[in-house]
C-alpha cells in the first residue's frame, strides 16, 4: 500500500485529523450498535458512516482497517428488520470501492459475495438491489470468478429485465468482466445456461437497443475466444458452437452489421470468431449471405482501416486452407465444393482488390493476411477464372514486391502462390514473372545469407488472458499491479501440478512456433520447387527487352557527349512501344543512375556542355508519343514507379494502446561533452569549449516531447556552469508551460520566450550567437546521432537502455543553409546551380531511392525554367512544361496521407492528456516522411502537403489571446499587436472591434483581410495587377522600409500559424526571393510582363548577333537609335551602375544591361530580408519550401476567383432551419450566386464568412459549410421583402428572409454584400 515509512508518514501529515477521527469514532458507534443489537443507534451510526464515507479522500481510507470495516457492513447487510440499514452498509462498500479498488478483494475473502447476491432477490427494496449490483460490478473487474461461484452472476441475469436501462448497462458490464476472465471449463459450464440471454439481447431493436446490442457482442466476443482457449478438443468446441448455430445467431449478427454502422467492427469480430473455429457457422454465415456481407464492406472507401483489417480477418477464417488437416478446415473445403458460387463471389471481389488492400493497409499483420486470403483464393480458384486476373504484369509486380518483405509469412505465401501459379497456369505467367522480377527475387533466395535476413514470426502467447497479455507485451502498464498479481495467481491455482512443475511455459503455453532452422527449411524448399519448376519451361524471349535496355544503359555509361545521342533515340523508340520496359528491368538496369552521370557529370570538359546535353536531351524526350504523352512524361512514370520497386518505404504507425502518459514522463539525460582534438583552435569555439571542459558533465531532467533543438538552442545560451546547472530544472516546468515552450522552440529560430530565455536575452546572449547561428551542436544518444528537429521521445525509441541515457556533444561550425538569391542570365550558370539542388533529397545516398530523386527533381526543377534550355522557346513566356500531375507518386501519397491521419489521431490524444496548445511530436517516423515532401514537394499534392504542414510542423494554437481594434486606425493597431512578440506567440488572436458587439472567427477572420487591404494601398509595391505584389526598388522606397516589410512578415506567420486567411497575393517570384531560390529572366517576365518581353527579345536579338554575326535591330530600329540608356526602366532616377545615365545601350553592352535590369529589378534583398527576420519570428522560412510560390499564395490567401456553377453550390451549401433544397427561395439564392461576377462574389464571401477568397477547394473545403437558414422577422407583422439578409460569420451562417421573387432576393443580397461586410452587431 505504501512505498516507504516516508510515505506513510507524509500521508498522515496532510491529513485533517479531525475528519479521521470522526470516521472512526463512527465505525465505532456501529461496531458498538451491533454488539448491542440496539437496531436504532445502529440506523443512525450507519447513516453518519455511510455519509462520511462518501466524501472522505483516499488518503483517510489508505489508513484505516479496512477488514474491520468491511467485516462490519457486511453483518449490516443481514439486518433487514429495519430496511434503511442494509441500504446504509452497501451505500458505505460502494464508497469503498469506489475510491480503493483493491478493497473488493476483501470484501470477497470475507464472504461477501452470497449477502450481495441475495440482495438482488429482493424487489421490495429495489435500491438496495441496485446498489449491491453497483459493488458487484467493482468487484468483478478483479474478481469475477467469485461472483459466479456464489450464484450471483445467475441473480443478476435472471432480474435484469426489473432493472432501469442504466442499471442493466452495470449487469452487463459485470457480464463482460466474467468472459473476459474465463479460464476453466468449470466456469464455462457454470455460466452457459446465461448464455441464451445474450443471445436475446443481440436482436436489433433501433437505437434505444445499442447499448444492449453492444454489451451483448462484448460478451460473445470474449466468451467464444475463452471457449475456444478451454476446450483443446475440436468435438467438444463443435458442440458448444452447433448450439450458437440454433440459437440464430449469425442471422442476428448480419441484422445488427445492416442496421447498427457503429457496431460494425465488433460484429465481424464475433463472426470471425465463430466462423474460424466452426465449419457450421461458416456455413450458416455463407449461407444467409456472408460473401455478399464481406463484398459488400470491402467495395466502399473506408477510413477505418480497423474495419478493413477486421472484414480481412473474417474473410481469412471463411476460407478454409488446403493445406490444414484439422476436421473444421476439411468441413468447410466440402462446403465451397458443394456451393462453389460463395467463392467466386469472394474470389471476384477480393483479388482484384487486393493490391490496393496491400498498399492501403499499413499494419503488417493484416498485410501478412491479405497474402493468406490471396494464396487460399489461388489455391481453391479454378483455372479459367483465375487466369486473367493473375497473368497481369501489375500482379506480378505486386508478387515481386512482397517476395522483398523482411517478414517470414509474406515471404513464405508469396512463394507458395508463385508456386502454385507455376503449377496451374505457368504459360501465363511466366514472362511476367521474369520481366517484373519475381524470378530474380526468388532465385535470390539460394542464397543462404539472404533467407536469415528474413525475420522469423513473433512468438504469440495463445493463452493469456487479457491482463496479462497486456503486461507481458507492454511494459508501460496502466492497469493495476493487484490485478495483475490476481489473475496470476487465478491462474495458478486452476492449472495442474503436472503443467506448474513445468514452469512458466507449462502454465501460459506459447502459441506453436517454427524454429528458425525449419523457417529457413521451409523458405529454402519452397524456392527449391519453384527453381525447378522455372528450369523446365523458361521463355528466354522475356529476357530481351531487359537485355536492350541494359546495353542501352551501357553505351550511355560508357558515352561522351554527343557520341550518346543516337542511343537516347533508340531509348525514346522502346519507351513509345507497346510492351515498353518494367519497374525491375528499370532497376536492374540501372537506368536511373547511367542518365544522371551523362546530364550531371561534373568531369565534363565545361558547364556548357552539360547544358547542351540537356538541351538536346530535351529536345528529343519533350516530343510526344502516339498518346499524345511526351517522352519525358513516359520515362519519369517509369522513375517513379522504379522508385517504390526499388525501396519500400515504411511509415510508423502509433500503437492504439500507446499510453499518451508516457510523453509526460521525464528522463534524466547525462550530457558530456566529448570535443574534437582540434576544437580549441577554431577562434569562435573558444569560450564555448572552455565552458563545457570546466563543467565536464551535466544532467537535464526533460519530458519526451521536448525537442533536442531546444536543448542545444539552452546550452548554447549558457554562460557559466551555473547557468548549465539551471537547465535540470529548466526543462522540469508544467506540461502546459512545456507545451507552450516547445511550441515556440519548434517554430522559431529565435530564444525561447520564458524566463530564462528573458534573463540572458539581457544579457546579450542571441548577439552572441549572431544574427545567423555560426555555432551549434553535434550530439548523439546513446550512439544515435540527433538529427534537426528529434525529439527525446524519437531518440529514445531507438535505444534499447533507458536506464542510463547518455548524450554526447560537440561544437560544430553551422553554414548557411541558403545563401541570398542571385540572378542567372546564363542557362548554363542556372543548370549547374539545379544539379547542385538536385543533390539535396535528404537521403542517405546509400539509400536505394537515391538517383531515382535526384534525376526526378532535376526534371522537376529544369521543367519550371524550359524555355532557358530549349533555346526555340524563349521567346514564348507562356510554354507547355509538363503538368505538375506527371511527377506525382500515388504510393508515397497513400502512405505520407496515412502517416498524417495517425500523427492527427495522435495529436488528438495528447490534447486531450494535456490540454491547451501540445506540442506536435512527430514520434519515431522514418526519415522520409519528414525530408521528402520539403526537398521532393513534386511527388504530393497539394492538398496532402498542406495536412502535413498542420500535422508535423505548426499546430494551430488551441488557446485564444483577445485583443480590441479600432477600424479608424487598423494599420497601426495591427503593426502594434504584431511587434508584441509575447502576444503572438502565446495562441490565437481573437479580435473583438470598439464600439461593435461582434466577437469570434468572423472579426477575427474581418481583420486579417482589412489590414491586407491597408498594406496592399502601402507606397512599397510596384504596380501590378496581374502579377502580384513585388516590391518597389529600394531607392523608390521609404525609408522606414524595414519597420514595415519585418511587420509584413510577422502578419504573414502569424496567419498561417492561426489559420486566418489573408488578401495578399504576393508575386511567386516575392516567394523565391524570401526562401532564397534563384531568379532568372523567366521570373522577370512574371513580375513586368512587358519588362520581362521586352529583354527576352532583346536576349533572342543579341544570340543571332553572336551566334550569326546578324546586326542586331530592334523591331526594325538600330540599338544606338533606341535611346536606351543604364537606367531602370519606369525609374529615371535609379541608374544601374556609375554614370548609367550617360551610358547608351549597343551592341557590345546589351548582356550587360539584361543583367542589371534583371538583377536591379528583382534582387530586392534587403526588403526579402526585413520580411524574412518578420517571419521567423514565429516561423522557420523553411516550413514553405513544403510548396512552390504559386501553392504559397493558395496557402494563405485560398482560392482565386473561379465561376460558380449549380451542381457545386447544390452540393455544398446546406439549406436548414426552415429551408430545404427545393425550397424556392433557396434556389433562386443559387441562381444568384453563379450570375455573381468576380468582384461580387470577393464582397459576398467577405460579408459570409470574414475573408474575400475561398479555401483551395472552393465550398467543399469551407469549414464550417455555407449554411442558409430562414430568417424571421425582427419586428412582428413586417414583410420578409422589408427586411435585409444577415450572417454568423463565425458559423458560416446565412440568414435569409423568405423573399417573394428573385429580383428582391438579389436587390436586398447585394445592398446587404455591399453595406454591411464592414461591421459586427447582433442579427
Amino acid at each position: 500500500m505504501f512505498n516507504s515509512e516516508e510515505e506513510r508518514y507524509a500521508i498522515y501529515n496532510r491529513m485533517d485529523f479531525s475528519g479521521y477521527n470522526s470516521l472512526m469514532h463512527s465505525l465505532q458507534s456501529v461496531t458498538s450498535s451491533l454488539s448491542t443489537h440496539d437496531d436504532i443507534e445502529l440506523l443512525q451510526a450507519l447513516g453518519q458512516l455511510s455519509s462520511e464515507l462518501a466524501i472522505t479522500q483516499e488518503d483517510f481510507l489508505a489508513t484505516i482497517p479496512l477488514p474491520q470495516l468491511i467485516a462490519v457492513l457486511i453483518q449490516c447487510l443481514h439486518k433487514e428488520a429495519i430496511p434503511d440499514i442494509p441500504l446504509y452498509a452497501m451505500n458505505s462498500l460502494a464508497s469503498i470501492v469506489d475510491s480503493l479498488p483493491h478493497a473488493s478483494g476483501i470484501i470477497v475473502s470475507s464472504g461477501g459475495i452470497s449477502i450481495l447476491s441475495s440482495k438482488l432477490m429482493n424487489f421490495d427494496f429495489i435500491d438496495l438491489a441496485e446498489h449491491s449490483i453497483k459493488v458487484l460490478e467493482k468487484i468483478s473487474i478483479e474478481h469475477s470468478a467469485a461472483i459466479v461461484k456464489e450464484g450471483a452472476f445467475e441473480n443478476m441475469m435472471n432480474t435484469m429485465d426489473f432493472f432501469e436501462t442504466s442499471v442493466q448497462k452495470r449487469i452487463l458490464t459485470i457480464a463482460v468482466n466474467i468472459s473476459k476472465a474465463l479460464t476453466s471449463k468449470d466456469m464455462l459450464d457454470r455460466i452457459w445456461p446465461q448464455v441464451t440471454i445474450f443471445f436475446r439481447l443481440l436482436e436489433f431493436r433501433g437505437n434505444d437497443g445499442l447499448m444492449q446490442n453492444e454489451k451483448a457482442l462484448d460478451f460473445l466476443i470474449y466468451f467464444t475466444d475463452s471457449l475456444v482457449r478451454i476446450l483443446s478438443n475440436p468435438e467438444e468446441t463443435a458442440v458448444y458452437f452447433n448450439q450458437l448455430k440454433d440459437q440464430q445467431v449469425v442471422r442476428q449478427i448480419i441484422e445488427l452489421i445492416s442496421n447498427a454502422s457503429s457496431l460494425l467492427v465488433k460484429s465481424l469480430k464475433l463472426l470471425r470468431v465463430m466462423t474460424k473455429h466452426s465449419a457450421s457457422m461458416c456455413c450458416e454465415f455463407l449461407s444467409m449471405g456472408g460473401s455478399d456481407v464481406i463484398k459488400e464492406i470491402l467495395s466502399k472507401p473506408h477510413e477505418n482501416l480497423s474495419l478493413i483489417s477486421e472484414i480481412l480477418k473474417l474473410a481469412n477464417s471463411v476460407i478454409p486452407s488446403i493445406e490444414s488437416q484439422s476436421p473444421c478446415e476439411i468441413q468447410k473445403l466440402s462446403i465451397y465444393k458443394e456451393r462453389p458460387q460463395y467463392l467466386k463471389t469472394l474470389t471476384e471481389m477480393i483479388l482484384p482488390r487486393s493490391i490496393i488492400m496491400y498498399e492501403e493497409l499499413i499494419n503488417s499483420e493484416s498485410k501478412i493476411t491479405v497474402i493468406e486470403i490471396l494464396e487460399k483464393l489461388i489455391r481453391l480458384c479454378p483455372e479459367d477464372e483465375l487466369r486473367p486476373l493473375v497473368s497481369t504484369s501489375s500482379f506480378s509486380s505486386f508478387i515481386s514486391e512482397v517476395l522483398s518483405s523482411k517478414e517470414f509469412k509474406m515471404v513464405e505465401n508469396a512463394l507458395k502462390i508463385a508456386n502454385v501459379l507455376y503449377d496451374k497456369m505457368i504459360d501465363s505467367v511466366i514472362t511476367n514473372f521474369i520481366r517484373e522480377g519475381v524470378f530474380n527475387r526468388i532465385n535470390s533466395l539460394k542464397d543462404p545469407t539472404v533467407i536469415k535476413n528474413i525475420k522469423p514470426p513473433k512468438e504469440t502467447i495463445s493463452e493469456f488472458p487479457p491482463v496479462l497479455r497486456k503486461f507481458f507485451s507492454h511494459s508501460d502498464m496502466e492497469q493495476s499491479e493487484r490485478q495483475i498479481f490476481e489473475e496470476l495467481m487465478l491462474r495458478l491455482k486452476n492449472r495442474s501440478q503436472e503443467a506448474a512443475g513445468q514452469g512458466f511455459q507449462g502454465l501460459f503455453p506459447m502459441a506453436p512456433q517454427e524454429s528458425k532452422e525449419n523457417i529457413h527449411q521451409i523458405l529454402t524448399n519452397l524456392t527449391r520447387s519453384f527453381l525447378e519448376k522455372h528450369k523446365t519451361s523458361e521463355k528466354r524471349e522475356a529476357y530481351q527487352p531487359g537485355k536492350d535496355l541494359a546495353k542501352i544503359v551501357k553505351t550511355i555509361e560508357s558515352s561522351s557527349g554527343d557520341s550518346a545521342f543516337p542511343t537516347l533515340i533508340k531509348l525514346v523508340n522502346s519507351l513509345a512501344s507497346p510492351t515498353s520496359f518494367s519497374y525491375y528491368e528499370v532497376c536492374n538496369s540501372r537506368l536511373s543512375e547511367a542518365i544522371l552521370k551523362w546530364l550531371t557529370d561534373k568531369k565534363a570538359p565545361s558547364p556548357e556542355i552539360l547544358l547542351k546535353r540537356l538541351s538536346e536531351f530535351l529536345s528529343l524526350f519533350m516530343k510526344e508519343n502516339s498518346s499524345g504523352e511526351t517522352h519525358l512524361s513516359v520515362l519519369i512514370s517509369l522513375l517513379i514507379g522504379a522508385l517504390q520497386y526499388v525501396q519500400h518505404f515504411s511509415i510508423s504507425i502509433n500503437p492504439s494502446n500507446f499510453s499518451t502518459r508516457k510523453l509526460s514522463q521525464r528522463l534524466k539525460l547525462q550530457f558530456i561533452y566529448s570535443p574534437d582534438p582540434d576544437t580549441e583552435k577554431v577562434p569562435e569555439f573558444v569560450t564555448r569549449h572552455n565552458l563545457y571542459i570546466e563543467a565536464g558533465h551535466f544532467v537535464i531532467a526533460a519530458g519526451q516531447y521536448t525537442s533536442f533543438d531546444s536543448i542545444k538552442n539552452s546550452i548554447l545560451m549558457a554562460k557559466s556552469v551555473r547557468d548549465l546547472g539551471f537547465l535540470r530544472d529548466y526543462f522540469r516546468t508544467s506540461v502546459e508551460r512545456r507545451m507552450r515552450m516547445e511550441y515556440f522552440s519548434e517554430y522559431s529560430d529565435e530564444d525561447e520566450y520564458d524566463e530564462f530565455s528573458e534573463e540572458r536575452s539581457s544579457q546579450n546572449f542571441s548577439k552572441d550567437l549572431g544574427e545567423n547561428i555560426k555555432v551549434s551542436l553535434n550530439m548523439n544518444v546513446n550512439g544515435i546521432d540527433v538529427t534537426k528537429g528529434m525529439t527525446v521521445y524519437e531518440a529514445i525509441s531507438a535505444c534499447k537502455n533507458l536506464e542510463s541515457v547518455l548524450v554526447k556533444f560537440k561544437l560544430c561550425l553551422v553554414e548557411d543553409e541558403k545563401k541570398n538569391s542571385e540572378t542567372f542570365q546564363s542557362p548554363s550558370q542556372l543548370y549547374m546551380h539545379l544539379i547542385d539542388n538536385s543533390n539535396k533529397v535528404g537521403l542517405e545516398s546509400k539509400n536505394k531511392a537515391y538517383s531515382y530523386l535526384i534525376l526526378l527533381k532535376l526534371f522537376y526543377d529544369v521543367n519550371d525554367s524550359l524555355p532557358l534550355f530549349i533555346p526555340q522557346m524563349l521567346h514564348s513566356v507562356c510554354y507547355n512544361k509538363l503538368k505538375a500531375i506527371v511527377f506525382k507518386s500515388s504510393k508515397l501519397t497513400s502512405l505520407l496521407s496515412r502517416q498524417i491521419q495517425d500523427q492527427s489521431s495522435f495529436l488528438q490524444s495528447l490534447h486531450m492528456r494535456f490540454g491547451h496548445d501540445s506540442l506536435p511530436v512527430s514520434g519515431n517516423v522514418p526519415s522520409w516522411i519528414k525530408q521528402l515532401p520539403k526537398t521532393c514537394r513534386f511527388l504530393f499534392p497539394y492538398t496532402v502537403r498542406e495536412n502535413y504542414l498542420y500535422s508535423f510542423i505548426i499546430r494551430v494554437p488551441m488557446t485564444k489571446q483577445k485583443v480590441r481594434a479600432n477600424r479608424s486606425r487598423l494599420l497601426e493597431d495591427a503593426m502594434s499587436i504584431m511587434s508584441d512578440t509575447s502576444l503572438i506567440k502565446q495562441g490565437s488572436l481573437e479580435i473583438d472591434y470598439e464600439d461593435e458587439v461582434g466577437t469570434g472567427v468572423g472579426p477575427s477572420l474581418e481583420f486579417f483581410s482589412l489590414v491586407s487591404k491597408e498594406i496592399r494601398k502601402l507606397p512599397f509595391w510596384r504596380n501590378s495587377e496581374d502579377s502580384g505584389l513585388f516590391p518597389l526598388p529600394l531607392l523608390a522606397c521609404s525609408s522606414n522600409y524595414k519597420e514595415y516589410f519585418n511587420f509584413f512578415g510577422r502578419f504573414v506567420a502569424k496567419a498561417l500559424i492561426d489559420k486566418r486567411q489573408i488578401d495578399l497575393p504576393f508575386s511567386p517570384v516575392f516567394w523565391k526571393l524570401v526562401l532564397h531560390e534563384p531568379v532568372t529572366l523567366l521570373d522577370l517576365a512574371k513580375v513586368d510582363k512587358a519588362l520581362g518581353q521586352t529583354l527576352i527579345e532583346l536576349q533572342e536579338m543579341l544570340t543571332k548577333y553572336k551566334t550569326r554575326k546578324i546586326k542586331p535591330t530592334f523591331k526594325g530600329v538600330s540599338l544606338e537609335n533606341l535611346g536606351l540608356v543604364f537606367t531602370l526602366p519606369g525609374f529615371d532616377n535609379i541608374e544601374l551602375k556609375p554614370s548609367g545615365k550617360n551610358c547608351y545601350l549597343s551592341c557590345e553592352n546589351i548582356e550587360e544591361y539584361i543583367n542589371l535590369v534583371t538583377s536591379g529589378t528583382l534582387l530586392q534583398t534587403l526588403q526579402v530580408g526585413a520580411f524574412r527576420q518578420g517571419l521567423e519570428v514565429l516561423i522557420s522560412p523553411s516550413t514553405l519550401d513544403l510548396f512552390s510560390g504559386d501553392e504559397v499564395e493558395d496557402l494563405l490567401c485560398g482560392q482565386v476567383g473561379v465561376q460558380w456553377n449549380m451542381a457545386d453550390l447544390q452540393q455544398f451549401i446546406n439549406p436548414a432551419h426552415g429551408y430545404t433544397v427545393s425550397s424556392p427561395v433557396f434556389h433562386n439564392f443559387l441562381i444568384t450566386l453563379t450570375e455573381m461576377n468576380l468582384l461580387e462574389q470577393r464582397k459576398f464571401l467577405q460579408f459570409i464568412t470574414g475573408s474575400p477568397r475561398l479555401p483551395v477547394g472552393g465550398f467543399s473545403a469551407l469549414n464550417p459549410r455555407l449554411t442558409v437558414v430562414r430568417k424571421e422577422p425582427s419586428i412582428p407583422g413586417m414583410h420578409p421583402d422589408e427586411y435585409l439578409p444577415s450572417v454568423m460569420t463565425c458559423q458560416n451562417y446565412l440568414k435569409l428572409p423568405e423573399y417573394s421573387g428573385i429580383e428582391i432576393l438579389q436587390r436586398n443580397l447585394r445592398y446587404a454584400i455591399n453595406e454591411g461586410h464592414e461591421s459586427f452587431h447582433l442579427s
